[in-house]
């Protein structure tokens, strides 16, 4: 290994370090704060957690992961950041600012989404869209009018995806936990030293998170969970990172398989869709919040929420794993059949888990 591929990696895992450090400290001061001015999340009949907590753990995030990528960047890497990472910084502050609001009072879906597009937009304005859909559907090549509000739409989707399946503790956090991690991979290979320590730094940061929010309890006033800043912010960045990646030309010409990136969000993604067409069916707003995510599933069929999250790990690393052994091999048409299938399949076998239990 060369001394420039040492470097690059040893800066990637000091920016992991450093971002788990500094959330090891900001965590418990922010939730010292929370639970002194009672910005507590209150249990309903739709949520999990049986006693109030506070869903600050988001309000962390991005400042640790921004102020890591400012400390491990020379001088000259700051003053001459790529337009994609300006954009990526100024979507992040915009967003972080309007989740920060949305946690302490509630904003309307219709106002989010309005929000979210426009956070989308300032990554479009700094060119990072969608300009090749590798092959889907025979399409490859296609112009800024279909690119851009696809582009918008799958930002959106993901953002919201992210912030839907935080429904037990650790999932969201363990779910963009190997996204980062695949994502570190993938940078290394490259050797896109801002976009590792981005990567980086955000698997770092969810490591503080998930100790706290899986092994804290209120007792101690240390359990926490991220709330809607932090599962949106972490939304806002896996959609970048992946759409960036994809539209990188790599050796021989080609890109990054567009189905094995958004494999990286493939099961809160696809468990959104499912819930927005169920809804729809049965006559009720797609936008209605209900307790059938499939999460809330599993645990109707008598797994523990321990379990749950094992089961959903397992589940996402099939995906993740899967479609990048599968990816050079296979084509990408199929490869999209294979997963949507494998999604029906697993809810299916759920489904009938299910009916066994209600008789």
């Amino acid at each position: 290994m060369s001394v420039l591929w040492t470097d690059l990696l040893v800066n990637g895992i000091a920016g992991a370090v450093l971002a788990a450090i500094l959330g090891f400290i900001a965590l418990p001061l922010v939730l010292r704060f929370a639970w002194k001015k009672q910005w507590l999340d209150i249990p309903d009949e739709r949520k999990l957690h049986d006693a109030p907590t506070p869903r600050v753990a988001g309000l962390v995030f991005f400042p640790v992961i921004l102020a890591v990528v400012l400390i491990l960047s020379t001088r000259e890497e700051i003053n001459s950041f790529p337009r994609p990472i300006i954009g990526l910084l100024f979507g992040c502050t915009f967003v972080y600012m309007i989740e920060f609001i949305d946690d302490l009072r509630s904003v309307s879906w219709k106002s989010k989404f309005i929000m979210q597009g426009v956070a989308a937009m300032l990554l479009i304005l700094c060119g990072v869209w969608l300009r090749d859909l590798g092959g889907i559907l025979g399409i490859h090549e296609i112009p800024p009018i279909v690119g851009i509000p696809l582009s918008i739409v799958l930002i959106v989707l993901v953002i919201n995806a992210l912030n839907l399946i935080d429904g037990i503790d650790g999932l969201a956090g363990f779910l963009c936990l190997i996204a980062m991690a695949a994502m570190f991979t993938w940078y290394y290979s490259i050797g896109l030293r801002t976009y590792l320590l981005l990567s980086a730094a955000t698997g770092g940061v969810l490591i503080p998170f998930l100790y706290h929010n899986i092994w804290g309890t209120n007792e101690k006033q240390n359990k926490t969970f991220m709330g809607d800043t932090g599962s949106q912010i972490l939304g806002f960045i896996i959609s970048f990172l992946v759409m960036f990646l994809v539209s990188l030309p790599l050796k021989g010409g080609t890109t990054t398989c567009l189905v094995d990136g958004f494999a990286l969000v493939a099961l809160p993604v696809l468990d959104l869709v499912r819930l927005f067409f169920w809804r729809i069916i049965h006559g009720r707003s797609p936008f209605q919040p209900d307790a059938n995510h499939i999460h809330h599933k599993l645990m109707r069929c008598g797994l523990s929420p321990r379990l749950t999250l094992v089961v959903l790990i397992a589940l996402d690393l099939v995906f993740v794993l899967g479609n990048h052994l599968l990816y050079p091999s296979v084509n990408i048409n199929l490869l999209l059949l294979m997963n949507i299938g494998f999604w029906m399949l697993v809810n299916g076998v759920v489904n009938l888990r299910l009916k066994r239990v209600a008789k």
